[in-house]
């Protein structure tokens, strides 16, 4: 049995989560709490296995909570909110850079015809999320990187085009761990497709941006891809590669999967690249990225996953370990060093 606390401030959302966490028999609300400073006083007595915590509290808001909570008795958040002006988006990066696991909008309400979906995707999360070991979280030093890239001595010999990346649920903050931890000389460009509710792109990108040492940006379609910047797949957009280092954005298609799709990126930068592309798959729900990893390494690209022990959900990287599509699974810190030492050896 999952035992759940609810925060929010709206009666009406309170109530609302409450019953769509009633209809599985393995979900219990065991309590609800209409502000921050409550809902950290019943952390403490209570502990529950999950947290579902609003952005906008009164008395004390959801980041001060999270921050006290993952201070003085850690637990699994996931942050729901309906706060999804970009403007705010900012803000909940910062809640999951303070412990949150996810961030997901309120399910919407009863006789929507989206309600079902997106009140099964919150289950989804709420029992997946529920068996993360959750620790207080270190302060890491935002520093210049100590892993230098290359010397006169070891010249870059392998003529490496692009790092991609894929990530989904516990993604944002790995993907800022790894790319803070490589140096800003980078002669690649990076690509991110991170799987993100609509309307957060923006915030997620404005965080980074503060967050890491390379210039970042949401892909345009037509740019061409630039040594050591980062582009990110826009909100409900896939992002490609073609050759020319040219990047492409199309609709998405609703059959393959989650938005956008690690596996379509994947598999054009193994068209586009071959075996220049190092190609590194994190945390998340789902097989997404296994199918375009299989062909990246079947051009003879590099492959990394994340390890089991690091992951909030052990489910791509998995998949694609499974699938035979992997060389390395590696910790985010192991990741780091093992692009730079790559990098930095003789080959």
């Amino acid at each position: 049995m999952v035992r759940v606390l609810i925060v929010d401030d709206s009666p009406t959302v309170r109530e609302l989560l409450t019953e769509i966490l009633h209809r599985d028999p393995e979900i219990e609300v065991i309590a609800t709490a209409d502000n921050g400073s409550l809902a950290v006083q019943m952390v403490s007595t209570l502990k529950p296995d999950l947290v579902t915590m609003d952005l906008a509290l009164p008395r004390m808001n959801g980041l001060e909570a999270i921050r006290s909570i993952m201070d003085t008795c850690p637990t699994p958040i996931i942050v729901v909110t309906g706060a999804m002006d970009p403007k705010d988006s900012k803000g909940v990066f910062n809640l999951i850079s303070a412990g949150a696991l996810a961030v997901l909008p309120i399910p919407e309400g009863i006789g929507n015809s989206a309600h079902n979906e997106s009140s099964k995707n919150l289950i989804a999360h709420i029992k997946a999320l529920s068996e993360m070991k959750v620790h207080q979280r270190p302060k890491r030093s935002m520093t210049e990187p100590t892993f230098s890239l290359h010397s006169a001595e070891d010249p870059v010999l392998k003529p490496y085009q692009v790092l991609a990346m894929g990530a989904s649920t516990g993604g944002p903050l790995i993907v800022r761990n790894i790319l803070h931890d490589l140096p800003t000389d980078l002669p690649f460009s990076v690509l991110l497709a991170q799987h993100m509710t609509r309307g957060f792109m923006e915030g997620f990108v404005d965080w980074l941006s503060e967050e890491i040492n390379h210039p970042i940006k949401i892909a345009e379609h037509g740019e061409i891809a630039v040594p050591g910047h980062v582009y990110c797949a826009p909100d409900y957009m896939d992002m490609e590669l073609h050759r020319g280092m040219q990047l492409a954005l199309k609709k998405h298609r609703t059959l393959y999967g989650p938005i956008p799709s690690i596996s379509r990126l994947f598999a054009s930068v193994a068209d586009a690249c071959g075996s220049n592309a190092i190609a590194v798959l994190l945390t998340g729900m789902g097989n997404d990225g296994s199918e375009g990893m299989k062909r990246l390494k079947k051009k003879g690209a590099l492959t990394i996953a994340q390890n089991e022990e690091s992951s909030v959900i052990y489910g791509m990287p998995k998949e694609a370990v499974k699938a035979g599509a992997v060389d390395h699974i590696l910790s985010p810190e192991e990741i780091s060093k093992k692009i730079c030492s790559l990098l930095n050896s003789k080959r």
